[in-house]
């Protein structure tokens, strides 16, 4: 059992192609986002752990279900595991028109996730619905996201990109720099983003928990090894 353990780890420790779309990939737009989602992963997957009342990791869901099912003699349930993609995703918006200004009042950041499966051949696909953990996860991390920033700066940081994103579409969409008379032009054509380099690749996040559970039975003490 701490073999096959062991053989996970080194899988999933392997290294993982980054990829940045939608802005220059050596910038800071683009480390921000990275580094928000490498550490989210992190606490996805129990390798790190916030002092945060509520939030659990995928694992720790998985092995508190398996828990229950020992408890409740429904052995059916221990097979688990999952596939899950996670994104960070504008939720709602909100701005207020006064004075022929726009203020920007709110922009909520929300985690969004779909299952996918892995075929024989090593093709990923998606589910096209959420794993059950992996929504749990999802909703309490988005619950939670403003505490998550206060222990965690960057996302406060991706926060404020993401507002950021809001003001930029609201002035393409009241063409600003048509009704406003104000030259966009040095920022959209001329402006050079200073360059952050981003790895192209990051060690893989491979978490593995061995725990021992014993139950009372009719015949005595029976004793489980979950992973």
């Amino acid at each position: 059992m701490r073999a096959r353990a062991e053989a996970w780890k080194a899988i999933g420790s392997q290294p993982q192609k980054v990829r940045v779309l939608g802005v220059p990939f050596d910038c800071r737009f683009a480390k921000v986002m990275v580094d928000a989602d490498y550490y989210m992963k992190r606490i996805a997957n129990g390798t790190v752990k916030l002092d945060i009342d509520g939030l659990k990791s995928i694992s720790d869901l998985d092995l508190d279900a398996q828990r229950q099912a020992l408890i409740s003699g429904n052995t059916s349930m221990l097979a688990g595991g999952s596939m899950s993609r996670f994104w960070f995703s504008p939720a709602e918006t909100t701005y207020e028109v006064r004075d022929g200004a726009t203020i920007l009042r709110s922009c909520q950041v929300e985690l969004l996730t779909e299952a996918e499966y892995l075929y024989e051949h090593g093709a990923i696909t998606r589910a096209g619905k959420a794993d059950p953990y992996g929504a749990q996860f999802a909703r309490s991390f988005s619950k939670m996201y403003d505490e998550i920033a206060a222990q965690r700066p960057i996302y406060r940081e991706l926060k404020a990109l993401f507002s950021f994103v809001a003001i930029a579409r609201l002035m393409k969409d009241d063409h600003v720099e048509r009704t406003a008379g104000a030259s966009l032009r040095y920022f959209l054509r001329s402006y050079k983003v200073p360059c952050v380099p981003i790895s192209r690749a990051v060690k893989g996040l491979a978490h593995v928990k061995l725990t021992t559970e014993t139950i009372e039975t009719p015949s005595g003490p029976r004793q489980y090894h979950l992973i």
